[in-house]
């Protein structure tokens, strides 16, 4: 998976040189350390992209910059282009929903208007949630503060069902801290920093809602004493937020387990009351939590709890409120990932609905700028990439027959999702947008309509076919979903470097073929390989096979494990999936290439594979992303990669005593 949610920094007209920002490139670290240029035997990464590198990056305030982010910005100019101009009448939208998404836009780039009403509404439900006085009161509110999307000690969602996909489970999982990993608390200065910008922007948020300074001051002491109490819930060597999703069987409760978590809230019964019946068994993220929930839920804490609750919504409304509030706000989360540049507030707001309406995002972006005939060769290449991987598999020696049987039925049961979806969802199909609301009410309308939705759909079977509301065509992106068995190619990467018809076969695989191929391996990593063909949660490997390939991840977790970079070490088993994917990603497409293009340049392969990869990182924000990121620092991504690979050494003359070289019997293949 590419990295998601990190693509989208960009900021329309908003440019800062890389100095300015505080940033660091890659390279420097080494630099400093090795003074000789770097040649294709000493850094094939940092040769290859020399000239890159060491060019002066004018950085659209983001924290990092690569291709990714080059064209992510490229597609988000243009949509914003093309909406700004359906908002001044100069285009008409093409469809219902974009009627509404237009509506929507239109009242939040009206920031005179969002001063007048949207901070009084926020006042409103920030008095509401003011009002509780007790966990037994708010026991009787909860199925609505969940449904309105307010904080809970508890978080409730409905996913599909790990033992059988084509069903639905209900998931609890611990509320999001302050704070966004565990070891920002385990270091003094690091927790006190950020936690005084915390108080910063918190108590200027509370004040331009009306709230007295001693007011603002008692309601964020008392959000952070809550939240100190939910860290010391958590595993010291866990992160706070795992994207990693439902994968480990022995997170699964039965409803009778779940009903004894905190009785002072009766979770039981707040479930049941949502989705109409008794559950019978409930995904329990960090159930470690949820059994010590009663610890602190109690009656003598409820005043902590409401000023978490209450200073945590305040957050969560600032996007939607005046430009100063959305500013505040986003500096914050801005220090907390480590870069300092703030968002022009037009295309917060442009962000921010476009995330409502993602669906017609997609469905627009691909109807408009997708060329069919780039769909069809990316089709006829996923397939040529699937037949190589059954081969390879069919040719592996050190499965068993039965796994391999099994991993070929999986591989040949992958949907392809490639382009946009060519039909919207009855969902975003029954959005409306009200004139007589203002901008945030009806977003408040539309996350209740959401969440609402969501628990009345928990008994209706789920479409594995259907093309997830989650993944927009307009990303320039890629992924796989475990509990579809599906990958997903969105129009908007299929863009050079990744794919351009008028580069070469080699190119071309070295860029989108191996993204192809990384995304096909990921149902084979340390998280996918747990999921047979249905996407359900099954052991389909024989224990002598299973053992053989955790001890292949365990050589592959070592090789990353420790290694240095901006300040920091890389975590080899929290990119052990990624790397997974990398490494045999890149393995196949080769294999690929060299069978559907027998006289391809591999250097054009190779050195397109290394350019695709380029990027600058500001090092406070590469730092952070050693935390966070199960993906490796791009350098890694490409030179430990390429070092698996017999091709590699014949093609640039590597030699042993080159830093670049790896001994044969040392090279790794998993797929």
């Amino acid at each position: 998976m590419i990295k998601q949610g990190l693509l989208r920094l960009g900021l329309l007209g908003f440019v800062c040189l890389l100095a300015a920002c505080g940033g660091q490139k890659i390279g420097d670290d080494q630099a400093q350390v090795e003074k000789a240029e770097p040649t294709i035997q000493t850094n094939f990464y940092q040769a290859i992209n020399k000239d890159w590198l060491n060019g002066g990056w004018l950085s659209s305030g983001t924290p990092f910059y690569n291709e990714f982010t080059r064209l992510q910005m490229e597609v988000d100019e243009q949509l914003k282009s093309d909406f700004d101009k359906m908002v001044a009448g100069q285009i008409e939208p093409q469809s219902e929903d974009l009627v509404e998404f237009i509506k929507l836009y239109q009242q939040g780039l009206d920031f005179t208007k969002r001063e007048e009403d949207d901070v009084r509404v926020a006042r409103m439900i920030l008095d509401e949630m003011m009002g509780i006085a007790s966990f037994s009161e708010l026991k009787s509110l909860s199925q609505d503060w969940i449904r309105k999307d307010y904080p809970l000690p508890y978080g409730l969602d409905v996913i599909a069902n790990p033992r059988n996909t084509s069903e639905r489970m209900l998931i609890l999982l611990p509320p999001q801290t302050i704070l966004t990993d565990k070891s920002y608390y385990e270091d003094r200065t690091v927790r006190e920093k950020l936690m005084d910008s915390y108080r910063i922007s918190v108590r200027h948020i509370l004040e331009k809602c009306g709230y007295s300074d001693e007011e603002a001051t008692a309601l964020v002491e008392g959000a952070i004493a809550f939240d100190n109490r939910l860290v010391d819930t958590l595993p010291a060597s866990e992160n706070v937020h795992s994207d990693l999703g439902p994968v480990n069987a022995e997170e699964l409760r039965t409803f009778s387990e779940v009903k004894n978590y905190s009785p002072a809230l009766s979770i039981g019964e707040q479930l049941v009351g949502l989705v109409g019946l008794e559950p019978g068994e409930v995904y329990v993220s960090n159930p470690s939590y949820f059994e010590q929930l009663s610890q602190f839920i109690k009656e003598e804490n409820f005043s902590e709890y409401r000023s978490w609750a209450l200073v945590s919504q305040a957050m969560k409304l600032a996007p939607y409120l005046t430009g100063e509030i959305m500013q505040t706000a986003g500096r914050f989360h801005a220090e907390v990932q480590g870069f300092s540049a703030s968002y022009p507030n037009d295309y917060m707001t442009y962000l921010n609905v476009t995330g409502i309406f993602k669906e017609s995002l997609g469905v627009y972006y691909g109807h408009n700028y997708a060329d069919e005939t780039d769909l069809l060769a990316i089709q006829e290449m996923a397939e040529a990439i699937s037949r190589t991987y059954q081969e390879r598999i069919i040719a592996n020696k050190w499965l068993s027959q039965a796994t391999k049987q099994a991993a070929i039925k999986k591989l040949e049961n992958i949907t392809y999702h490639i382009g946009y979806p060519r039909e919207l969802s009855d969902w975003t199909k029954s959005l409306k947008v009200r004139e007589d609301l203002s901008y945030i009410e009806n977003v408040l309308a539309i996350t209740i309509q959401a969440r609402t939705g969501v628990f009345e759909r928990y008994s209706q079977p789920i479409d594995r076919q259907t093309w997830a509301s989650n993944v927009s065509a307009s990303e320039v992106t890629a992924a796989y979903a475990p509990s579809q068995n599906a990958i997903y190619i969105p129009a908007a990467i299929l863009q050079a470097p990744y794919y351009d018809k008028n580069q070469s076969v080699a190119e071309n695989y070295g860029g989108i073929g191996k993204i192809i191929a990384h995304e096909f391996v990921h149902a084979f990593d340390a998280t996918g390989a747990n999921f047979d063909e249905t996407g359900s949660l099954k052991d389909w490997w024989t224990e002598r096979d299973r053992l053989a390939f955790e001890e292949k991840n365990q050589v592959l977790v070592d090789l990353f494990d420790g290694l240095e970079v901006y300040g920091g070490r890389v975590d080899g088993h929290l990119t052990l999936s990624e790397n997974l994917a990398d490494l045999g990603g890149i393995q196949i497409a080769l294999a690929t290439l060299k069978k559907e293009e027998p006289s391809a340049n591999l250097k054009e392969f190779f050195e397109h594979y290394a350019r695709s990869r380029r990027e600058m990182v500001a090092v406070d924000y590469g730092r952070y992303q050693l935390q966070v990121d199960t993906h490796s620092p791009e350098e890694f991504r490409v030179n430990i990669q390429l070092q698996q690979i017999d091709d590699f050494y014949k093609v640039y003359h590597i030699q042993e005593g080159d830093p670049m070289y790896r001994a044969p019997e040392e090279r790794l293949v998993m797929w």
